[in-house]
């Protein structure tokens, strides 16, 4: 189960808890203590809810904006949740611009496109393009698409960014590609052709059987003045917890805040049921109810009790998988990826397919190695079929003690906290 004990607690922290949820003027903003304003406005960029927490306080009553104004909120601070609001309203512009290209050209060709997390939620469920900061562009298409939609997004600039490890690897295992256009910004393109990654408990088969659904239950709609597709309710919910709580090893406040906004925007009209099969389907009980328990408590979304009894694991929160996944969870900032792809390697499915999967990274094709170690067309390639197995053997073994030193280093301190004084 995630562990979401770094928004617990603290001041600092349930404010802006408070602002972030569904109904904040209702909440009542009683600060009984000093806040670090400096910790806040970091958290807030950090969870990507600073829009946000500004287009909350715009809505507060006068009265109330004064009392915080001149009682808790120093102007510096509403200052900087200003820029951030106007800020991502223009980058999103800008996004929003890019989408409208790629969907019009993809759909000139007659590519079918979905279009996922962010780009599918600011328009049409947000309604303000400034509440929901987007790093990226995420699509989905079909897999037999894929070599003309590279082809289109070619001529509109954008380029790949890095190769899968081969071909076969790529049908096995691969999801998603990336492109990149280099303009005023960095604009990203995720083109994706399968949602559950390798790490989701299920084998290939049950994966595509979960694709070729999504694309079945599809709807039409308008993104950026375009007919696209999208996710029924109850797979935009699910998306949202699986990309949060299965695919990145932590969270954001503004990912809860999107399992929130769907939950309430189509209150009344959402198969929780449906939900609940399909995540006992694809093996993610535990992660999804943290997702929704903490989305519930903490913004006041609206989801059923009875969805989350159905949801809750069975294992206790000493069993060996809880404290594995919380473990790996809950370490400190990660600037290297190593839990991610440590826990990532740990989830997939059977060991022959663990196997095959270290095999495809270890021993890639020739492609890949000359665009990764950048080598010219030359036989040199081959000697990356010697170099390759150590660095991996050595980047892991440096993985392993680092784990391991991390995982000492949390007994030391728990133990220290719980001496007497």
């Amino acid at each position: 189960m995630l562990n979401y004990s770094n928004l617990h607690s603290s001041p600092e922290r349930q404010f802006i808890r408070s602002l972030c949820g569904l109904n904040p003027p209702e909440t009542g903003i009683n600060i009984e203590y000093s806040l670090d304003w400096a910790v806040i406005q970091e958290k807030t960029d950090l969870h990507g809810v600073a829009p946000l927490i500004y287009h909350h306080l715009k809505q507060l009553p006068n009265d109330a904006v004064t009392q915080l104004r001149n009682n808790v909120i120093p102007s510096q601070a509403l200052g900087f949740f200003k820029q951030q609001y106007y800020e991502n309203l223009a980058r999103n512009i800008a996004l929003f611009q890019e989408l409208k290209e790629i969907l019009q050209s993809l759909r000139g060709r007659g590519i079918k496109v979905m279009v996922l997390k962010g780009a599918a939620l600011a328009e049409t469920v947000y309604k303000n393009l400034a509440l929901r900061p987007m790093s990226d562009l995420d699509l989905l298409i079909r897999k037999q698409d894929l070599a003309q939609a590279e082809r289109e997004l070619s001529d509109l600039g954008y380029f790949r960014m890095k190769l899968e490890f081969s071909g076969w690897w790529a049908k096995r295992f691969g999801g998603e590609r990336l492109y990149a256009k280099k303009c005023d910004f960095p604009v990203y393109v995720d083109i994706h052709w399968n949602i559950a990654t390798p790490s989701v408990k299920v084998d290939s088969d049950r994966r595509q059987a979960e694709i070729d659904r999504i694309w079945k239950e599809a709807r039409l709609t308008k993104i950026a003045g375009i007919d696209a597709w999208s996710m029924p309710v109850e797979d935009l919910i699910l998306h949202a917890s699986v990309h949060l709580a299965v695919q990145h090893l932590h969270f954001r406040l503004i990912w809860l805040r999107d399992i929130c906004e769907l939950s309430h925007q189509y209150q009344g009209q959402i198969n929780w049921e449906k939900i609940v099969e399909n995540v006992r389907y694809l093996k993610l009980g535990g992660p999804v109810y943290a997702c929704f328990k903490y989305t519930r408590e903490w913004l006041g979304a609206p989801i059923p009790k009875q969805v989350l009894s159905e949801l809750k694991p069975s294992y206790g929160n000493n069993s060996l998988e809880a404290k594995a996944h919380n473990f790996l969870t809950d370490m400190d900032k990660d600037s290297t990826g190593i839990k991610h792809h440590f826990y990532q390697y740990l989830s997939i499915p059977g060991i022959s397919n663990k196997g095959l999967f270290l095999f495809g990274a270890i021993f890639p094709g020739v492609a890949y190695l000359r665009n990764r170690y950048q080598i010219p067309q030359s036989r040199m390639v081959y000697l990356c079929y010697l170099y390759r197995p150590c660095y991996i053997f050595y980047r892991a073994s440096l993985a392993l003690f680092k784990l391991m030193w991390l995982l000492i280093s949390k007994k030391v301190r728990n133990s220290r906290l719980k001496a007497p004084c």
